[in-house]
């Protein structure tokens, strides 16, 4: 849908924890991390986002898994 990396990071960035519809999904750990997942109405220029992300324990680095528009 057209996003480059700084529309990602702005719509990370204006997520709240209402947004928030699975914290630290222990099913889906990756590399030792919980997986966050986000649903969010328009967010980010108007659109409606999907997003599931972790922060690498081993080195403290963001991991985006998913940015989808719903």
């Amino acid at each position: 849908f057209g996003w480059g990396e700084s529309d990602i990071l702005a719509a990370i960035g204006k997520l709240r924890d209402m947004h928030c519809y699975c914290a630290g999904d222990p099913h889906h750990a990756i590399d030792g991390a919980f997986v966050d997942k986000f649903r969010a109405r328009a967010l980010h220029l108007g659109e409606d986002v999907y997003l599931k992300y972790y922060v690498n324990p081993n080195n403290g680095f963001l991991i985006i898994n998913s940015c989808k528009k719903i």
